[in-house]
């Protein structure tokens, strides 16, 4: 990578509470000084409307933000006046913070109005908490979102004066914020008038900010962290900035340096740290007041990786599903926020991505075309998905008065632009120049029909959707490789014939392991292969979508658990597997955070794409709570070997001429007399010959 320091920001803030209501610029775009990023607004005298009430979709929120010079711990006000709300269907109105609370907190929080209650949401994607409330119609009603630390806190009232207390309180687990902050008003599937926004900076003690995003170094460069401290106050500040840092093996160091800050003064150094091997690292910084001993701040582990050098072809059997990132926000943000996604996509040695196009955000191409453009410039193959109904006209909601053919008609529409514009040779191809050398061929048709709420229709309209929307890829497309999504009904092949090259499916086991006894990834593999072959269909079958929480298991388990998937996948027969997901609105999926530094996963990720790069697999061994997978290159076998228990177990070496042993992080083991066997993939490598196979196999049964 080319990034070589990661850097942070402390500082002290006055304290007081002060009131501060920004007049922005008004731009050609702004709406009474705000940005809308999505959506339709007006403004007239001082009140700012936003109207949608008739679209029913999931993704028409509608997002106006203002620049917030004040990151840190606030309270956000606005008065509200609903005039109208859908008569079926949900709706969601209310305040939207994109700072980070004491400059270290999560992508996005919101105070709304929703039709199950008020809520506190996360990321804009998890209620933190709910309670009853009925949303009060053509009347003025006030509302706050305190953004505190890791606390949120909201509450709304009638009339001049607000409650004492909170109505509704949540904490959230702090990630590391990257966006520029932003504060501002959040509307779906509703007519709301916005006045008198307000942001209200709250005091804090100490905050701390990581100010360059990205913890990916090159190999044989030093982690380094700029620390800038600030102090605004009078007096001599004495600290101490400790950090505790340890690798993904569990070993452990720490480090302190003692800041001392004169009035109204400032200081910065660096913290470097002694790493120089392949691998991730992560790292906890205290700011310690020297006087008491208290902790002042305590930030959020930080993640960094050190990464080898790119091989000249990327991985395309291990894969990474990526997200629309940032389509709301504004566009020079964005600019940067994709750039970073693919720098560290490249940095890990990723060759194919998985991307959804959903067709009700078109033709708004400026939400795709930056993305697509990445793409080529990384030369990364795109499987896209072919998803959602346009203009959000869900053929199975009554109130949306749509047939289904009518539907299925808009759909074919969509799909035929969306194709056009990104196929090789297609519209965005012409426009920049790419010489016919870069566009999708491959598709996924709809995201999760099994899932009601992303389908609703039965099976047999499924199929009926596949059949037209191969018929339109195609006519656009002649050569393009379509995948249908996995049923246990068989109605949908029935109704969809042929038209497909082959299943997709996902696996989400929640919190165990992919080996577990009720439902083990390979079962899910070899029942959809079975099914294949016995409708003398191509055996064809993708992963392309399976990863784990970590709200669920810990960063460690989420890496053993993605690459041991992807192993038992390949070895069972998938074609590309793909990894969900690279970050994803910080709800603990990917093997990323949302500032696109790295959790284990992504080191354990990029060796196991690495090891297998040029090999096949052959055979799989289980013996016990022991399994190895024997791959091989041709004249060379690598045995990756775990153990599905929790503990570690130390075993002697193998006794064989010319073995290599290289850990889960890519680092070859020196003369090990013995071998630490783990939950985290160990890899072996001895010549492929008939005596190594059998004298491996004699060790694997002897554990």
């Amino acid at each position: 990578m080319r990034r070589a320091s990661m850097s942070l920001v402390l500082a002290t803030v006055t304290a007081g509470l002060g009131v501060f209501s920004p007049q922005a610029p008004a731009a050609t775009h702004s709406i009474g000084g705000f940005s809308p990023s999505f959506g339709h607004w007006s403004y007239a005298h001082q009140v700012i409307t936003a109207n949608n009430v008739g679209v029913s979709t999931n993704l028409v929120n509608q997002f106006a933000y203002q620049h917030n010079p004040n990151p840190n711990a606030a309270v956000l006000r606005v008065r509200i006046r609903v005039n109208a709300l859908p008569q079926h269907g949900p709706y969601t109105i209310g305040l939207v913070d994109h700072s980070a609370a004491n400059g270290n907190g999560q992508y996005k929080w919101s105070l709304d109005f929703t039709n199950r209650g008020l809520e506190l949401i996360n990321d804009g994607f998890q209620v933190v908490s709910r309670i009853p409330y009925r949303t009060p119609l053509h009347h003025w009603v006030s509302m706050e979102l305190l953004v505190s630390d890791n606390v949120l806190d909201g509450k709304v009232w009638t009339g001049s004066r607000p409650p004492t207390g909170w109505m509704i309180s949540g904490r959230f687990f702090r990630g590391l914020a990257r966006t520029q902050p932003d504060a501002g008003l959040y509307c779906a599937r509703a007519n709301v008038n916005f006045s008198g926004f307000q942001i209200l900076p709250l005091s804090t003690l100490f905050t701390a900010q990581p100010t360059v995003p990205a913890g990916v170094f090159s190999q044989g460069s030093a982690i380094v962290d700029h620390i800038a401290i600030h102090h605004p106050g009078t007096g001599r500040a004495s600290l101490r900035l400790v950090a505790h840092a340890m690798d993904a093996n569990g070993h452990a160091m720490t480090q302190s340096r003692l800041i001392a800050v004169a009035s109204h003064g400032s200081a910065s150094f660096n913290m470097r740290f002694p790493w120089n091997r392949q691998g991730w690292y992560g790292v906890q910084y205290n700011l310690v007041d020297q006087a008491t001993g208290q902790v002042v701040e305590s930030l959020p582990q930080i993640g960094a990786a050190i990464v080898p050098p790119p091989l000249p072809r990327p991985s395309r059997r291990i894969a990474m599903n990526i997200s629309v990132v940032s389509w709301y926000l504004p566009p020079a943000v964005r600019r940067e926020d994709i750039a970073l996604e693919f720098r560290t996509l490249e940095a890990q040695g990723m060759g194919n991505v998985r991307l959804e196009f959903n067709s009700n955000l078109l033709p708004n191409w400026r939400i795709y075309d930056p993305m697509m453009l990445q793409a080529a410039h990384y030369h990364m193959h795109v499987l896209g998905i072919l998803d959602s109904w346009p203009t959000g006209k869900n053929p199975f909601v009554a109130a949306n008065h749509i047939s289904f053919a009518d539907a299925v008609s808009a759909y074919e529409n969509a799909v035929r632009a969306i194709v056009e514009r990104y196929r090789p040779g297609g519209t965005l191809d012409q426009q920049h120049n790419l010489g016919n050398a870069f566009g999708i061929t491959q598709w996924e048709i709809w995201n999760e029909p099994s899932i009601p709420s992303r389908w609703g229709g039965n099976m047999t309209q499924y199929g009926e959707l596949v059949k037209a929307t191969a018929r339109v890829v195609r006519a656009v497309e002649p050569h393009a490789f379509l995948l249908e999504y996995a049923h246990h009904d068989r109605t949908v092949y029935q109704a969809s014939g042929d038209v497909f090259n082959g299943l997709a499916i996902h696996y989400y086991p929640g919190v165990v392991p992919p080996e577990n006894p009720h439902f083990p990834i390979t079962n899910a593999i070899n029942h959809n292969l079975d099914f294949l072959h016995q409708e003398h269909l191509p055996p064809i079958l993708w992963v392309t979508e399976v990863g784990w929480n970590t709200q669920l298991v810990s960063p460690m388990q989420q890496a053993q658990y993605d690459v041991r998937a992807a192993l038992e996948s390949l070895s069972a027969g998938s074609g590309p597997v793909y990894l969900f997901i690279q970050n994803f609105l910080n709800s603990g999926m990917g093997d990323q955070h949302l500032n696109f530094t790295p959790k284990p996963a992504y080191s354990a990720v990029l060796t196991v794409a690495r090891m297998i790069r040029g090999y096949a697999p052959v055979q799989t061994l289980v013996h016990g709570r022991y399994r190895g997978e024997l791959w091989t290159s041709g004249s060379t076998l690598r045995f990756v070997v775990w153990t599905m228990g929790t503990a570690s177990v130390i075993k002697p070496e193998p006794n064989l001429t010319g073995l290599q042993a290289t850990n889960w992080m890519g680092n070859l083991l020196l003369h090990p007399s013995t071998l630490s066997l783990s939950g985290k993939p160990l890899y072996v490598t001895v010549a492929n010959t008939a005596a190594n196979r059998s004298r491996l196999a004699a060790w694997f049964q002897g554990l």
